[in-house]
Formats: C-alpha cells, sequence, structure tokens
C-alpha cells in the first residue's frame, strides 16, 4: 500500500491534493501541534492584482493539537465567501464549485480541523478518488517525528511512504525506514500550467486547489497528474 501523511491543510493547495491522487491511503495528521506559520489554517488564491491569502483566525493555541485548536468567531466566513464570488465568478466551473463554498461558509465552525476535514471529504468525493482517509487522532499514537511515521506506516500495511523532496532530503530518517521494510517515494513535483482568470497577472502556480477547481472543474485531476512523479 502507498500512503501519504500530512497536517490538514485550509482550500489545500496543489500538491498537496496531488500527493493525495497517488495515494492508495492518507494520512490526515491531526493529532500533532498546531503551529501558527503554516497552512492549516490559510491559503493563497488568485486575484487581479495577484494573489491573495484567506485566513482562518483561531484562538491561541497554547500546544494544542490541530484537532484542538479552535476558531475565533465568525466574521471571515462572509469575507471568505464574498472573496471566491468576486474573483472566480467569471471562472468557467464557479457555477459547478461555489455551491459547495457556500454551504461550507454558511456552517457555524468550532475546530479549523472539522472544516479542514469537510473540505477534503469533498475533494476527494469530487474527484472520485479511490484512497482512504484515516485520522491520526482516531489511531492512539505516542511516538514522534519518524517514529511515528514508521508506526503510521504499519498499523495501516503501508510498505510504501510518499513525501516531497524537502522532506525527504531533510527530515527523514532513511535508514529506519529501510530497517522497517518501508521504501520512501519522493516527490518530483512541477506545478502543471493551467488556464486561469485574472490573465494580466500570468500563470501563478501552487495556488489552492481551488484555483483549479474553478478553472478546469472535473479535469482537475488530470491536469494534476501532468506532474511529475
Amino acid at each position: 500500500m502507498r500512503i501519504s501523511i500530512h497536517q490538514p491543510h485550509y482550500l489545500p493547495w496543489l500538491q498537496l491534493v496531488y500527493k493525495i491522487i497517488i495515494s492508495d491511503i492518507f494520512v490526515f495528521l491531526d493529532h500533532v501541534s498546531y503551529s501558527k506559520n503554516d497552512w492549516v489554517n490559510r491559503n493563497k488564491l488568485k486575484n487581479s492584482n495577484g494573489t491573495f491569502i484567506l485566513t482562518i483566525p483561531v484562538e491561541k493555541s497554547n500546544g494544542c493539537s490541530i484537532k484542538e485548536t479552535r476558531i475565533s468567531g465568525n466574521d471571515w466566513r462572509n469575507k471568505h465567501l464574498k472573496s471566491f464570488y468576486y474573483n472566480y465568478n467569471s471562472a468557467k466551473y464557479f457555477d459547478e464549485i461555489f455551491p459547495f463554498l457556500d454551504g461550507i461558509y454558511k456552517r457555524k465552525w468550532t475546530y479549523i480541523s472539522e472544516i479542514n476535514y469537510e473540505i477534503l471529504i469533498w475533494i476527494v468525493d469530487f474527484l472520485k478518488l479511490n484512497v482512504k482517509i484515516i485520522v491520526s487522532s482516531e489511531l492512539g499514537l505516542s511516538s514522534l517525528k519518524n517514529d511515528m511515521l514508521i508506526d503510521i506506516c504499519k498499523l495501516t500495511n503501508s510498505s510504501e511512504y510518499i513525501t516531497g523532496k524537502y522532506s525527504y532530503h531533510n527530515y527523514l530518517d532513511h535508514d529506519l525506514f529501510k530497517a522497517n521494510n518501508i521504501n520512501i517515494k519522493p516527490i518530483e513535483w512541477k506545478c502543471p500550467i493551467y488556464k486561469q482568470c485574472h490573465n494580466k497577472n500570468g500563470f501563478i502556480p501552487d495556488l489552492s486547489i481551488f484555483d483549479l477547481f474553478m478553472n478546469h472543474g472535473y479535469k482537475s485531476k488530470d491536469i494534476l497528474l501532468k506532474s511529475i512523479l
């Protein structure tokens, strides 16, 4: 089994979705500590000025896990919905994608992991992916870092671990994976070029998956698979 493991992203960016597409199992890593410098509660999209970032405000985490990190207030929901409307209403697949976002932003959310999980499940369904989603907080893990990754691979009977090139070279203990008969598969990611809105700014790579969805809808999976593994 081929597995990928990653912290949940809000409106996940293209490379993460690509990694999920080529996986048999994806682990939604929500039991690790929340970091305000990551993309758990924010992501980047395109507008007439170039790019903009949508951020869900969260309460001070004080070392809380992602699963325990609470959203602060509700004013952001209308702002995010309007941002999608005004920046993407001319996109070819806007009418297919916007109703989902409208439903998401009309709901009240307590935890950042909840909205991220709901969006992830919708993405998997929209792209008709044959991937099993596992939530790490349900696995009863106590190990850390590389040992945690090994434990997850063993619990899921996975023999191949998909990772980005940076993690492959900087974080992973290759000897430990080899000792546990787990092959590491690094991704050679190159963002595919696709038609976007706001053409005067040229093509901007590595945005949220929803930039691709708005412009290419159901063809998004095929476009992502043009990337190099």
